[in-house]
């Protein structure tokens, strides 16, 4: 045998194409509408949100925000310092646990904030404006 013919008969045989292996094709997923509820309530406009400013009557405020609120104004006395998240939290919501008050406080926040209600001196710092004091004033009245 020659050369040529042992490096033929070393290399391993090639396998001939069998049929084409049928893929499966990935499905789509089909999308979900969102429900009518869900779609209302992405319309609502006072929903909190959004961060346009709107002008939001004290009455339309929930409880927390109202506690929130009245904590803020020094609960009538005229004191307006100024209040971290916690601080508000304990005052406002002192008789629930630490991790439920301070949600509260960080969600009831926002709406009376976007309002004019409450400023923001600095970060992580609040205290309630003078229209929010005006505005709580004229609602107990």
């Amino acid at each position: 045998m020659s050369a040529a013919a042992t490096k033929v008969q070393t290399k391993k045989p090639v396998q001939a194409k069998s049929a084409k292996v049928a893929t499966k094709k990935p499905t789509k997923k089909p999308t979900k509408k969102p429900s009518k509820a869900k779609a209302a309530k992405k319309l609502d406009p006072f929903s909190g949100q959004s961060a346009e400013k709107r002008d939001i009557p004290y009455d339309e405020f929930n409880w927390k925000e109202r506690k929130i609120l009245l904590f803020l104004n020094g609960e009538g006395t005229g004191a307006c310092p100024l209040f971290t998240i916690k601080e508000i939290a304990k005052g406002a919501f002192g008789n629930k646990s630490k991790a439920q008050s301070n949600s509260w406080t960080r969600n009831s926040l926002r709406r009376p904030f976007v309002s004019g209600y409450i400023k923001n001196v600095e970060r992580g710092l609040y205290k309630i404006s003078a229209k929010g004091r005006k505005r709580i004033a004229a609602a107990a009245a």
